[in-house]
């Protein structure tokens, strides 16, 4: 770097940037002196301004722009100049380009032959060598732009036609390899608030802008995460000139934008028993949609494709490739029409797509983030910097090799436990977009505990509009979109809402300039009897149900409550006589009973509280179960189920909702419509609330209920955790399949008694 004096531009960010990372950045107001005319993506202008202007010194950093803008007069080639370059090439018989090279392969030319394309020059057919192809592979999945030379030889003719063009030398573009632990150990030299700043203006925004508020800058970190993290799926709708596509066409070769915003199934996931004809979700790290009209499904099976993939990272086509794998996330750019408080109001917020996926919470439930484009500023001149950034193709490549393979997925962990109301996709979503932000702001995963609260306060936030979307659309499947996380040193629960559902919320607005970690995420604050009720959970749709605080103790417990007056009282007042029963006999198979509590309003009781989460989310996050632990956690559930039915209680609900961990093992909880048989209520089975999938067939013809109905839901408890599922066909394993099949006989009576279930269990072998 030079020793003149820094020119006024350059701030103390910048010396240190330059300092830290030298010939890895650059000016980023350069871009625009040179991007016009020519149709070739920021990345590959900041190349070649870093080679020639890496420095604050202002001499080098002019003669250096005069340097590149000779290079692209020379190499670079406007759409309209592809007939002017093969009329030079046939006089100078050589020429040097800069362009974008792709290859086909013809598996019917001759036994295979390589062709070279090249996008802006429009020249076509290129002889390219094998060596170069296998070198660079990348040509044939996606592209690569190149220096290159190419010479002209009218004596080559191929298949009878003259090819006279050949490519005699490819260098690719793009920064020498970068070393992680160089970068890490360079990011230990800012702050963290240096460091966002510094990824601000990487991506060409100034941050010292009073428009760019804390909040705000996370907003634009957001739309990188896709960029590091594996198969990460973002919605993003608002207004337009607000820069959503920008990052997905600029920043990375590695991240692909479909101008238009639609993509047919054959774009994405490649031709049917064509092998040379890949996807581009095989080919990049990022898919995303511009405008978005929406992906063009021609069936059912096309949006399924689509949802499989956004799900599972892999897709099938029906033919010999078989089961694909693939690591691109899916992102939605669109613009919404009209007042967000309105659309709130009358519709959803997914009211912008179109119709085929607009109403479509199953498709819906595969994003993991919606960010707020309301929020974003409009872009101005003003919000544009002139200061220091990585240099694109150098970022892009960090992104790409050194970030995405790292798993910070369950760092929150340490000091964390998300509340009960958190499915499997809901904490996959939090988790990723946790993980995506570390990447960003700590690359080597140190970051404090309060710093981890933020990201994940902020996760929960962008997770829960997906829910609330989700909530209107089908408000009968779901119900809560009352996302939480828990301290587990000090047992506070932490609540987030989104601001434009007009709930009380724990960010400061878009014009709030205070940054969101100074303001802790606000906490559900009601008292009753006793109790700190510090939020809200799924009652099992009988009653309220809380995640609560005892005052004399300090214990986080569970507390439910109905109304006096209400439809559900004798529902929780049977519960609590089936607690009390099996508190009584002192039953392990249960959370302790702790007391009855009411006033002139309520009538509820507390229990003990398991922070482990329900058996549903214990098996979705971590996949199928091995059949030792499917085993153990099924002894012990069966056990259980025994219990119950010595004391004449029969539970009628056995789901994996209703399992529930607490310090390791395992409890059956909600008995709302247990069925004690020895002081029946009723002869008939409370047919409104059994669960389908796994209650007995018979609890939903009225007819009596026995313990044979919860001999049919532990059969399909083994199920899911065997499979997933509640398909018995699916369970691979003869053994257990049998054992799974007697237990949910259509006809009552030829299922066995549980005490034979037990023995049955505890014989096979694993």
């Amino acid at each position: 770097m030079s020793n003149t004096p820094h020119p006024s531009w350059v701030d103390t960010l910048d010396k240190k940037l330059i300092s830290v990372f030298p010939g890895r950045v650059v000016r980023k107001d350069l871009v625009q002196r040179l991007k016009v005319g020519f149709s070739i993506p920021v990345y590959v202008l900041e190349y070649l301004l870093g080679k020639y202007c890496s420095t604050t010194d202002e001499t080098q950093i002019d003669s250096g722009v005069a340097n590149v803008k000779d290079l692209i007069k020379e190499r670079i080639v406007r759409s309209d100049q592809s007939e002017l370059i093969k009329a030079r090439l046939q006089q100078r018989r050589s020429l040097k380009l800069i362009d974008m090279v792709t290859v086909t392969f013809d598996e019917k030319d001759q036994g295979g032959k390589y062709w070279a394309k090249f996008a802006t020059s429009g020249l076509d057919k290129v002889h390219i060598d094998e060596q170069t192809v296998h070198r660079f592979e990348r040509t044939l999945t996606g592209g690569v732009w190149s220096n290159l030379e190419i010479a002209f030889d009218e004596t080559i003719v191929h298949g009878g036609v003259t090819r006279p063009f050949v490519l005699k030398r490819m260098q690719p573009i793009q920064i020498a390899s970068a070393e992680f632990d160089e970068y890490v150990a360079a990011r230990r030299e800012f702050t963290r608030d240096e460091w966002v700043d510094v990824l601000m203006r990487t991506m060409g925004y100034e941050p010292s802008s009073p428009q760019f508020t804390w909040r705000r800058k996370l907003f634009y970190l957001l739309r990188l995460v896709p960029m590091v993290e594996r198969n990460y799926n973002l919605i993003e709708l608002g207004p337009k000139e607000t820069g959503k596509s920008f990052v997905f066409r600029e920043i990375s070769p590695y991240a692909n934008l479909l101008s238009g915003g639609q993509g047919s199934v054959t774009d994405l996931f490649g031709w049917k028993n064509r092998k040379d004809k890949p996807g581009l979700v095989v080919r990049y790290d990022v898919v995303a949609f511009d405008e978005v009209a929406g992906p063009n499904f021609k069936s059912a099976n096309d949006k399924d494709m689509y949802k499989g993939y956004m799900e599972q990272g892999s897709f099938s086509r029906g033919d010999d490739k078989g089961t694909i794998s693939a690591e691109a996330g899916i992102v939605f750019n669109g613009n919404t029409h009209g007042d967000v408080d309105v659309i709130v109001r009358t519709s959803h917020l997914f009211q912008p797509l179109p119709e085929s996926i607009r109403d479509d919470d199953a498709f819906h439930d595969r994003w993991h983030a919606y960010l707020p484009g309301w929020e974003m500023a409009k872009l101005t001149p003003d919000l544009f910097t002139r200061h220091l950034g990585f240099i694109a193709d150098y970022i892009a490549e960090i992104f790409h090799n050194q970030l995405r393979p790292l798993n910070y997925t369950d760092a929150y962990a340490k000091h964390f436990v998300f509340g009960p109301n958190l499915g499997h996709r809901d904490r996959k979503a939090v988790m990723r977009t946790v993980s995506g932000l570390i990447k960003l702001i700590h690359p080597d995963g140190d970051c404090s505990k309060e710093e981890m609260a933020e990201y994940l306060a902020f996760a929960l936030e962008m997770r829960r509009r997906v829910k609330e979307q989700m909530c209107k659309i089908n408000p009968s499947e779901f119900t809560t979109a009352d996302l939480t996380f828990l301290d587990k040193e000090t047992g506070t629960v932490y609540s987030v809402s989104c601001e434009e559902s007009r709930q009380s919320y724990s960010y400061p607005s878009s014009d709030d300039t205070s940054s969101v970690r100074e303001k802790s995420p606000k906490v559900v604050n009601e008292h009753f009897q006793g109790y700190d009720l510090q939020t809200s959970l799924d009652g099992g749709g009988m009653a309220e149900a809380f995640m609560a605080k005892r005052r004399s103790t300090g214990e986080t417990v569970f507390l439910k409550r109905a109304r006096i007056n209400g439809q559900h009282r004798l529902a929780l007042e049977r519960e609590m006589t089936v607690y009390e029963k099996l508190s009584q006999s002192n039953s392990d198979a249960v959370l302790q009973f702790i007391e009855e509590v009411r006033d002139d309003n309520y009538h509820g009781f507390v229990t003990q509280f398991a922070e482990g989460g329900d058996l549903a989310s214990y098996v979705r996050e971590r996949g199928v179960l091995p059949v030792d632990e499917v085993q153990r956690i099924g002894m012990r559930i069966a056990s259980a189920i025994k219990e119950f039915h010595s004391l004449d209680v029969i539970h009628r609900d056995l789901k994996p909702q209703n399992v529930l961990r607490r310090n390791g093992e395992w409890y059956l909880v909600d008995f709302g419509i247990s069925k004690n048989r020895s002081r029946p209520i009723t002869q008939k089975t409370y047919q409104g609330y059994a669960s389908h999938g796994y209650s007995a067939p018979e609890q939903f013809d009225g007819v009596e209920a026995k313990p044979s109905a919860d001999v049919y839901a532990f059969g399909k408890l083994m199920v899911f955790m065997l499979t997933g599922n509640t398909d018995v066909d699916l369970v691979a394993f003869p053994t257990w399949r049998q054992l799974i099949l007697r237990c949910t006989s259509q006809q009552p009576d030829e299922r066995p008694s549980i005490d034979r279930v037990l023995n049955d269990l505890i014989a096979i072998p694993t």
